[in-house]
């Protein structure tokens, strides 16, 4: 684990103890020698400690003396995620990094892999991903029981891979508990089989001839998690219970259905079915076309997903993150976009198009915030101004500050005449809708404190 995405060169945290420019100029070679020894062998990366982009960037941004990056010689993009005591469906923190705290934050692990699974489409399309660490534990510090576990593994499972991820590895194959991952495995450390080996072997046997990502399947209900997959020439339909109990509306004849522990029935069904948080496979259907209605209603969805997502690709955005250079933050709007680092240093100039009309005070570097949008951050005094240009059109403007009293900044150069929003002191950002004309936009502080971030991303005027 050389990095988390959050402070991926803290020197006391992980496997790696160091700045990742120095595991960058050791991996490549490693990967040269590897090379060498046996042209065909696959390089991956040290497992990153996260799926989040800004760490991924790392890898294509460093550049060698001779112009080439980390990127050019990884075979293999590994990481790690755990959601621990959360159901994958419903998680938003990767544990296994923030040991010390939980940032706030909207993004979920689902959203993460598709934004992970589209950086490497749009970065390097053919380089294969694997979930080389996940897992539950059952029965360590931060574990669950062992129904969770047998119910959550094999979800966090089908989720990655219907995300586009090539492989996923669980961690460990034995422990019953004592530190904090001894409990991750599925068999106890006196040998007997924990359930979660039993739905394991379940899922690689129901799995097993599938050469395609799973297509997500829509309900009304949120508490329903299906997916359709392909399994040779014949459909394969995986559903559950996020929590508790649902049913699967959905008329599908005659098939058969196999729950998480292997056992099979025919069944008719007609209307529903019932399900829990273990998933159930439902197979062998004697109507063919029983499965159309729900690859109708994938599909239909993945297109409407994939027009939204080209659509919110192609908005204007200008994303501005304060106070450091290495501390990037992103913001997904159609993919993950990186925040243009801004240091008190940086001043205004036209070819740029942006930066402080006079400098910052200083930079700073909040940790405790444990989140690279928001642990850094410009120190400025009243009066400070920072101007960037945009395209002309209607926005969303976003301001996120630190004053040591609640204040307000002036928005200048939008039309209509400048525009004053209310800053509280916790940092929490304030929004409002502007028009943006011919003029640059400058934004005016009324306090002394710390200027964090700034957005201006484009109104997506079509209906979803």
């Amino acid at each position: 684990m050389p990095g988390s995405a959050v402070t991926p060169d803290a020197p006391g945290w992980g496997s790696w103890k160091g700045p990742l420019s120095d595991y960058y100029r050791m991996c490549r070679v490693g990967a040269e020698s590897a090379k060498k020894a046996d042209p065909g062998a696959k390089v991956a990366n040290g497992g990153w400690s996260g799926i989040d982009v800004p760490l991924m960037e790392g890898m294509r941004t460093f550049r060698y003396a001779d112009g080439k990056c980390p990127l050019d010689f990884t075979d293999v993009l590994s990481v790690h995620s755990y959601s621990f005591r959360v159901a994958p469906e419903l998680a938003t923190v990767n544990d296994n990094t923030h040991r010390e705290g939980v940032p706030e934050r909207g993004r979920t692990f689902e959203q993460d892999l598709e934004s992970l699974v589209a950086w490497r489409d749009k970065t390097k399309a053919n380089l294969p991903i694997w979930l080389s660490e996940t897992g539950y534990d059952s029965g360590g510090p931060r574990g669950v029981d062992e129904r969770l576990q047998a119910c959550w593994l094999v979800r966090d499972v089908m989720m990655a891979l219907a995300s586009g991820i090539d492989k996923v590895l669980v961690f460990r194959e034995k422990g019953s508990g004592g530190d904090l991952f001894s409990a991750s495995g599925v068999i106890r450390d006196d040998d007997p089989l924990k359930p979660s080996w039993f739905t394991y072997a379940t899922l690689i046997r129901q799995l097993d001839g599938v050469k395609e990502r799973g297509l997500k399947v829509p309900f009304d209900d949120d508490n329903v998690r299906a997916y359709l997959w392909k399994r040779g020439d014949k459909a394969l339909v995986a559903a559950w219970a996020i929590e508790g109990t649902a049913r699967l509306s959905a008329r599908l004849g005659r098939c058969t259905v196999t729950d998480a522990f292997d056992a099979s029935r025919t069944m008719d069904i007609q209307s529903s079915l019932a399900l829990t948080e273990c998933p159930l496979y439902v197979t062998d259907f004697a109507d063919p076309d029983a499965v159309k209605g729900l690859q109708e209603q994938a599909r239909r969805m993945a297109e409407k997903e994939r027009r939204r997502l080209e659509r919110l690709s192609r908005l204007q955005a200008y994303l501005f993150d304060f106070g450091s250079t290495d501390r990037v933050g992103t913001l997904t709007i159609g993919v993950e976009r990186l925040f243009t680092p801004v240091v008190a240093a940086d001043l205004y100039d036209e070819a740029k198009g942006y930066g402080f009309e006079t400098k910052g005070l200083s930079d700073q570097v909040e940790k405790w915030y444990r989140n690279p949008l928001m642990e850094d951050s410009v120190r400025v005094l009243p009066g400070a101004r920072f101007t960037f240009k945009a395209k002309p059109g209607d926005y969303v403007l976003q301001v996120c500050a630190r004053p040591h009293e609640a204040s307000q900044v002036t928005i200048r150069g939008v039309e209509g005449g400048d525009l004053v929003l209310k800053v509280p002191t916790g940092g929490d950002a304030v929004k409002a809708a502007v028009k943006v004309g011919a003029k640059p936009l400058t934004v005016e502080t009324h306090f002394y404190g710390a200027l964090v971030w700034l957005s201006l991303v484009q109104v997506d005027d079509q209906k979803p």
